[in-house]
């Protein structure tokens, strides 16, 4: 027997004995839980600015500090921090549609 999930718009089979040997040992459920929250994360990235977008990718997603990100584009590090702060901002209004 086995359960049918799908993530990112693939089908995957996942057997059922599999369900309790996960290697971080949670289970599928919290894996789908996880999975919903990162495309509830990507759908409100979607809603920045190109550029709240970038910044805010460069420092969480590619730990980038504020001071890389304003030398690369030439603005100074309180621009960079303001605009991370109006994007977590933004991100917490549309994460809390999803609740």
């Amino acid at each position: 027997m086995f359960t049918i999930v799908y993530v990112n718009k693939e089908t995957i089979e996942i057997k059922q004995d599999y369900l309790y040997e996960l290697e971080d040992k949670t289970t599928i459920d919290n894996q789908l839980k996880k999975e919903h929250l990162k495309k509830n994360l990507y759908k409100s990235l979607e809603t920045l600015t190109t550029k709240q977008k970038r910044r805010v990718i460069s420092y969480y997603f590619n730990n980038e500090s504020i001071e890389e990100i304003a030398l690369k584009e030439q603005v100074s590090e309180s621009a960079i921090r303001k605009s991370i702060h109006q994007s977590l901002v933004q991100l917490k209004r549309e994460l809390n549609k999803y609740k």
